[in-house]
């Protein structure tokens, strides 16, 4: 889908800061839910981990076709900001 630039998020329990992640719709049962895997970046694009959410009804609903959507409900899931003044990849 594409590569959103989050703030940095600092892990106490690894030396790791994670500076982005990109959201990919992996598989959707229509009008049901929607896999979306998540994988997290450093700040040289190494892949740090991955995590998987289910969007389900009602949120499903919503999506409707705006991808935007998609973007800010993993980001809220997540409890992740979008760095500010930065352009995500994908967007021009």
């Amino acid at each position: 889908m594409s590569t959103i630039n989050i703030e940095p998020v600092v892990k106490p329990q690894e030396p790791i800061i994670m500076n982005s992640i990109s959201i990919t719709v992996t598989e959707i049962e229509l009008n049901v839910k929607a896999n979306i895997r998540v994988i997290f970046y450093d700040n040289e694009f190494n892949s740090i981990k991955t995590e998987y959410l289910v969007l389900q009804q009602p949120d499903y609903s919503n999506w409707g076709t705006d991808d935007q959507f998609i973007i800010n409900w993993t980001l809220q899931q997540l409890n992740l900001q979008p760095r500010t003044g930065v352009v995500p990849e994908g967007s021009t």
